[in-house]
């Protein structure tokens, strides 16, 4: 049997990542999330499917220790519950929720459970994200993009919108295009209580109208704090998401150390409860105390990440740190390889980021993180 697009994807993926096979589960994944496809049609560079599959192993294989890390977070009392049912009526009455509830769904909520089957059903029926995608430039701009360079800056800006136009309009597969649309959108959805999913989906169809009503300027995520795919879940269905009293979440970084623990408190609870909480929370992120490191290993953590794709062997980059800081040199006699700098190097970077000495596939995609 003849090799499909897919089946070269999966093994260019294979080979990007320096393993064996894939997980099976994974792969399905991608290509459910349409990833596959992009990458298929040539719209998508295999780095980026890579970066996408390491961040889904890594939600679903944490390491160890981020296993251990509690989900903190004081459940809603009586009264909690009886606000949260006040901010359902008065989201209901948003304009945004209103119209597509009853453009789409004749005002006539989905069982919690049908959610992503009504969800990928319309994905289905929408067809696959369109191809071309850019970022409409603002003709009053003092400094115009570098595509719109040209003797007289009007002229350009117009002969690219013609451009454009004709571009789009001789695509059968072309979408409305829209400012700062680089890659197809994705939404994020599923039924409560269970892993929320992300399909890439079209600008222009109904998943559109329901991301903008979910998490655009208007939407509901914003006015209550909650994530697109919560939003998503109470506009087709009206499930609504716990309010609790307070909660500890952890915000995105390139580096664990990076990271920031987010409390999000009701102003009614008292200071002592808001202690207890952050400490509970620290204790499952640091683990203990944070030792402080000296201006040496500092620099030397900062000098390793700079070189860290360079490809140097460790006795060149030895070399270059004791020209650079003298006043710290690291004696070479006895030390034929550098394995003492080497082993303090990776130290430092370690204690500072959070992180451990990346792997050979994660130095791979590490350009499209």
């Amino acid at each position: 049997m003849a090799a499909t697009p897919f089946d070269e994807v999966r093994e260019s993926l294979t080979n990007a990542l320096g393993v064996r096979r894939l997980r099976d589960g994974l792969w399905k994944d991608l290509v459910h999330s349409r990833y596959v496809e992009l990458v298929a049609n040539g719209r998508w560079p295999i780095e980026a499917l890579a970066n996408q599959y390491l961040r889904k192993e890594e939600d679903l294989f944490p390491p160890k220790r981020a296993r251990r890390e509690p989900l903190c977070q004081i459940d809603p009392d009586a009264r909690a519950r009886a606000l949260a049912e006040i901010v359902a009526c008065r989201l209901a009455r948003f304009f945004p929720v209103l119209a597509f509830r009853q453009t789409h769904l004749k005002d006539e909520l989905l069982p919690e459970s049908t959610i992503a089957d009504w969800v990928e059903e319309r994905a289905r029926q929408e067809g696959p994200p369109g191809e071309g995608y850019f970022s409409m430039p603002v003709a009053s701009w003092k400094e115009p993009p570098p595509w719109l360079v040209d003797d007289d800056r009007v002229a350009g800006y117009a002969r690219w919108l013609a451009e454009e136009a004709a571009r789009v309009a001789a695509n059968p597969k072309a979408e409305i295009p829209s400012a700062d649309e680089w890659a197809p959108r994705q939404l994020h959805y599923g039924v409560p209580g269970e892993p929320w999913r992300a399909i890439a989906i079209r600008g222009d169809g109904v998943l559109a109208q329901l991301r903008s009503a979910a998490s655009g300027m208007l939407g509901v995520a914003h006015a209550a704090g909650w994530s697109e795919a919560q939003a998503v879940a109470f506009i087709l269905s009206g499930w609504l998401p716990p309010l609790p009293k307070a909660s500890v979440a952890m915000s995105s970084g390139v580096y664990r150390a990076a990271r920031r623990l987010v409390l999000r408190v009701n102003p009614r609870l008292a200071p002592r409860e808001v202690a207890a909480l952050y400490s509970k929370a620290r204790e499952g992120y640091a683990g203990g105390t944070d030792r402080a490191m000296d201006d040496k290993h500092l620099k030397l953590a900062v000098f390793t990440e700079k070189n860290l794709d360079s490809g140097a062997p460790w006795l060149a980059l030895r070399e270059q740190w004791n020209g650079a800081y003298p006043q710290w040199r690291y004696a070479t006699d006895g030390d034929p390889h550098a394995r003492r700098f080497s082993l303090e190097a990776r130290t430092a970077r370690a204690r500072l980021t959070g992180e451990r000495w990346p792997s050979q596939r994660q130095r791979i995609v590490r350009g499209s993180l």
